[in-house]
Parts: C-alpha cells; structure tokens; sequence
C-alpha cells in the first residue's frame, strides 16, 4: 500500500510526505498535480472529504494547519480504493498526520480524531 501526504509541513508551501510506500520522482511529482483548481471545486467546504484522483483515493481538507492563505490544503492519499475508516485508521497511526489534522479540526470546530 501507498500513502502519500500533500499540504504543508510547519510551515507555508506545500510538499508531497510519502508516508507508506516507496514512491518514484515520477509518482512525487504526479502528486502534486492534486495542487490544481479542480480540488477547490470538489473540497470546497470546511469539512474533511473523500474523492477519488487517479489512482488515489484522497481525503482532503480545503485549508492548511500552517498557512491561513486561501489556496492552501491538507491531503492524504492512498493508492486504489479506501473508506473513511481506513484513512482514519492511517492519520493515527502516524503522528505528523494525526497533529496536522487535529490542528485543522480544532481550528476549524469539527471533533478531534
């Protein structure tokens, strides 16, 4: 399994953190296409979603931990088909993931993972 994360990382700008998996320099820079105007079409409220894109299954938030400018964005995404369950099983496993996001839904006012 891939798990990739998209969004910032302590601070403004956004990079790709494979998570899970290896991933080629071809698979990294795929990922950051996902930074494109058709995310904010699709994730355009203040809540967590899941879409598909390409190959991954995406669960994404419209606004970063670390960057109140508009544009930015908090992503998960794990290869082939997932459920929401399987994203919040990831996100608390892993430390960098579960801080990020927690820090969105205390910002934003949705419970906490």
């Amino acid at each position: 399994m891939k798990v990739a994360y998209f969004g910032t990382s302590g601070s403004i700008g956004h990079c790709v953190i494979p998570i899970y998996g290896d991933f080629s320099e071809t698979q990294l820079k795929f990922i950051e296409q996902i930074d494109c105007l058709d995310f904010n079409r699709v994730f355009n409220e203040y809540k967590p979603k899941i879409a598909i894109f390409k190959e991954f299954t995406v669960y994404g938030f419209p606004a970063s931990p670390d960057d109140n400018r508009t544009g930015s964005k908090t992503i998960v995404l794990i290869e082939g088909s997932a459920t929401e369950a399987d994203f919040i099983r990831i996100i608390k496993s892993n430390y960098f993931l579960t801080r990020q996001f927690n820090k969105l839904f205390v910002k934003y006012n949705i419970n906490q993972l």
